[in-house]
């Protein structure tokens, strides 16, 4: 007797909702391979695997629906929603303490993590192919303005960045969402952004997620049990797509 796959419903930030389900265990040997989390492929496979059926498409248009074309926002919180509907709620993690070494151990309820709904000039960019236009300033003695025009980064544009994230989180995440600078020649514009220092750079992808949503805050802070220090990290992809279940 096969048991009833049960389902769960989801809306995504950016209005598209469907039915996802849990992963089986015939399923795991297909995500295993090395290479095939080394590309990010995984994530496709997992979504396209995962994913029973479209509710609502909210702003996309293709049909069937094509996972590499969605927002980055949409696909992590599938992801999210397809992990509580394997392995329940509770995720443990482990991370490394920067300041002692020591390994901390922690856990999180999936369901709490924060969820932005893409904003009206977002929807209106997707559904029309513009781009967005972020004003944000340099602080670097002399603060000056500048306009960046910004695209709407999809889980396409994420794998293809892979290893230039790898390098440097944060110039991938800008060069990723950022088409072009006012006063900024198209060569020049991978300089300029480097030129940034850390926390121009942290305020300019905050400010184009502020316009455009259609996000998850997949950033955690963890304390240390050892020495007592606040680490902020970021949702380990890695550990939670091994679908092992919290111990208790």
């Amino acid at each position: 007797m096969t048991p009833t796959m049960l389902t769960r419903s989801v809306v995504c930030p950016s209005g598209l909702s469907g039915e996802v389900r849990k992963l089986t265990v015939k399923e795991i040997p297909l995500f295993s391979d090395p290479q095939l989390a080394q590309s990010g492929e995984i994530f496709v496979r997992l979504l396209r695997t995962c994913w029973v059926s479209t509710t609502n498409g909210g702003p996309y248009e293709d049909d069937p629906f094509d996972w590499r074309k969605a927002l980055i926002g949409d696909a992590i919180y599938t992801l999210i929603e397809i992990v509580r509907a394997t392995n329940g709620d509770t995720f443990a993690f482990d991370v490394q303490c920067p300041a002692c070494s020591k390994r901390i151990s922690w856990e999180l309820n999936l369901g709490d993590l924060r969820t932005t709904p893409i904003t009206a000039e977002g929807t209106s960019a997707l559904l029309n192919g513009k781009i967005v236009v972020v004003e944000a300033r340099t602080s670097d003695g002399h603060e000056a303005a500048y306009r960046a025009h910004c695209r709407l980064a999809t889980l396409g544009d994420e794998l293809s960045g892979l290893k230039r994230k790898s390098q440097n989180p944060t110039l991938a995440s800008l060069l990723q969402r950022i088409e072009g600078i006012e006063g900024i020649a198209a060569e020049e514009l991978s300089g300029f952004l480097e030129s940034l220092g850390p926390n121009e750079a942290r305020d300019l992808v905050a400010e184009i997620d502020k316009k455009i949503g259609c996000g998850v805050d997949t950033d955690i802070d963890v304390v240390c049990q050892a020495c007592g220090y606040d680490v902020a990290v970021a949702l380990p992809f890695g550990q939670l797509l091994r679908f092992k279940r919290a111990k208790h």
